[in-house]
């Protein structure tokens, strides 16, 4: 009996501290406020930075066995499938170089035609390329992980392309890597235009990674399948005149007041492995019209000089 009674006496009367139950609907409620504050304002952003920044190890960690399996099978390639991979490799470097030369010429046969009507190209990029280290396996989000941060003059919003068109933008850089939404994202729009008529309007993503729509267009607008969709510029956020998205399907019922169209992107959305980070900015006005004005002026000056010269001379046949 008196064993029975040192047995017990070790448990409490009244327990101290909330029950298990009581803290798993603390820890819910407090998640989903986190959750609210995340999704409402900017409050978290910091936050956000340090973490990306601390998980950017494990990032690179869950991605080594994909890294080292790839590195594996191409070291076992076999010595006849590299010769043809190199000489595909040799052709398209060929065509490309062909290809180059023609948009330097075109290039600078665009600058001679602005030019003469006044005008210039308002815009000046640079590139850096990166590594996609992470995908969101996320159906509904279409994110990933570069393994470029802030470290490398990553900034967010920054636009983000492939060798197709444009892939998304930046959404959180950290300090050596960032995350960046793409275009197929539900939550993501772009302002476009139509390369053939013109027209502008706003490409969204529907969370399917080759299906856009255009929601916005009415339906006497110029506009049909197989149109080329570009960054239209507005916004300041995309550089103008970089391919987004091919029309592939437009329903017009004269009952709404807009079309149905639907677009597939350019970009190669699941299957790029290295993209290109673009920075732009926009040319001075001011200092623009000051060179043009430069320019004009010695122009007129030297033709003046040729007019001076071509002048008969007094007395001679």
């Amino acid at each position: 009996m008196a064993t029975a009674y040192s047995q017990n006496d070790d448990k409490p009367l009244f327990p101290r501290g909330l029950s298990l139950n009581a803290r798993a609907i603390l820890l819910c409620l407090f998640s989903v406020i986190l959750l609210g504050v995340d999704q409402r304002t900017d409050q978290l952003q910091p936050v956000r930075r340090v973490l990306s920044t601390a998980t950017y190890p494990i990032d690179i960690l869950a991605a080594m066995p994909s890294t080292v399996w790839n590195w594996a099978s191409d070291g076992l390639s076999s010595r006849n499938e590299l010769q043809k991979e190199n000489e595909q490799i040799k052709r398209q470097l060929l065509l490309q170089n062909a290809r180059l030369q023609r948009m330097d010429a075109l290039y600078e046969e665009n600058r001679r035609l602005r030019a003469l009507l006044k005008s210039s190209s308002r815009l000046q990029s640079d590139v850096l390329v990166a590594e996609i280290i992470a995908v969101d396996m996320d159906p509904y989000r279409h994110t990933i992980t570069l393994n470029k941060g802030l470290a490398h003059k990553i900034y967010d919003g920054q636009p983000l392309l492939d060798a197709y068109g444009v892939l998304g933008q930046v959404n959180t850089a950290a300090a050596m890597s960032s995350t960046a939404v793409l275009i197929t994202d539900a939550d993501h729009a772009i302002p476009v235009s139509n390369n053939r008529s013109g027209i502008r309007t706003v490409a969204y993503g529907t969370g399917k990674p080759d299906v856009m729509l255009l929601p916005h267009v009415p339906n006497h607008s110029d506009i049909k399948q197989g149109d080329l969709l570009v960054t239209s510029g507005l916004g300041e956020r995309f550089p103008a005149g970089y391919p987004v998205a091919i029309v592939t399907e437009v329903k017009r019922d004269y009952g709404q007041p807009f079309a149905t169209i639907t677009a597939k992107p350019t970009a190669h959305v699941t299957e790029s492995r290295h993209v290109l980070l673009a920075w732009h900015q926009l040319i001075d006005p001011a200092a623009e019209a000051a060179a043009e004005a430069a320019a004009e002026t010695q122009t007129d000056s030297a033709e003046e000089a040729q007019t001076e010269t071509d002048k008969p001379v007094l007395g001679q046949p």
